[in-house]
């Protein structure tokens, strides 16, 4: 019996340093694991989700902010097109005077108020309608409204000053002729005017749609770009672990490894679930050894 005991008590011996041995062995790759699992560099899943919606955010406020500039265009042109028309209507109505005086001799000075009016409007907008229309085109404009008052002006002279001599009816057919050229071409380039403005508008409108659909669709686009990473990043993440604890459930109780080349939040539950295996070794171990005192005190 004795030698019973004694050889027992020498194989006890002989198994605790395999068991330390097994505990270092276990600890050095428990702390390997860890040093990998630390040494990748840190890309935040959180950090990435606000990424995520930052941007959306800053989308939405650049779109937010190139629409009031379009909105803002078009009112502008829309004011402008209204300037416009009040210039086309005043012209229309100094023709129509013009027109009454060579048939009826009435409404001169009406026709000569209503062109410094007219002149007047477009004054009000002359930098936007030498935009429109460009330079050459807008002092084409300017000299037509200017040759065409100084054509009233002279014809109210004439009336006054040279009525009752030989050479004024000429010089009144003069004027006449002079006066419907002049005419003519303010008619032809307020209504040029009046279409660029059209035009103008109708870009104006069609760009901010477009912009509308542009941003609608790269939305879309980035959202499920950003939504199919980040599910795939987590959805990944969760279905590798359910792997570890499937695999530790069967008893193998290997640490985890690195599987990407950059560590997040999901590292640290790597970590807690290694250490958590590492400490089951022990408590494995210290079982194993109460095992066998016991064992070895029934015996």
């Amino acid at each position: 019996m004795m030698k019973k005991n004694n050889k027992s008590a020498q194989n006890d011996a002989k198994g605790a340093p395999s068991i330390l041995n097994n505990l270092a062995d276990s600890d050095r790759i428990t702390e390997t694991a860890r040093t990998a699992l630390l040494s990748r560099r840190w890309i935040s899943l959180r950090l990435q989700i606000y990424l995520g919606f930052i941007l959306v955010f800053l989308l939405a406020v650049g779109i937010a902010s190139v629409m009031l500039h379009t909105m803002y265009q078009v009112e502008n042109r829309l004011r402008l097109l209204q300037s416009v028309n009040d210039y086309v209507i005043e012209i229309d109505q100094a023709r129509r005077y013009e027109k009454n005086y060579f048939l009826y001799g009435t409404n001169l000075d009406d026709a000569l108020e209503i062109v410094y009016e007219a002149k007047h409007i477009f004054e009000r907008q002359n930098e936007e309608f030498r935009n429109i229309l460009g330079k050459e085109s807008h002092r084409t404009v300017i000299e037509n409204l200017d040759n065409y008052r100084n054509l009233l002006e002279r014809l109210s002279k004439l009336d006054l000053n040279e009525k009752e001599t030989s050479k004024y009816q000429k010089s009144k057919d003069n004027i006449e002729q002079e006066l419907r050229r002049q005419g003519h071409q303010m008619v032809s380039f307020s209504q040029d005017l009046m279409n660029k403005l059209r035009v103008s508008v109708s870009s104006a409108l069609l760009r901010s749609r477009m912009i509308h659909i542009y941003f609608l669709i790269f939305l879309l686009i980035f959202v499920i770009f950003n939504g199919y990473i980040l599910g795939n990043r987590i959805l990944g993440s969760i279905n590798r672990f359910t792997r570890y604890a499937q695999r530790i459930a069967s008893g193998d109780f290997t640490p985890i490894m690195p599987k990407r080349s950059f560590r997040d939040e999901f590292t640290d539950l790597a970590i807690a679930i290694n250490h958590m295996i590492e400490m089951l070794e022990h408590r494995e171990d210290e079982l194993i050894q109460l095992h066998k005192v016991r064992e070895y005190s029934c015996s």
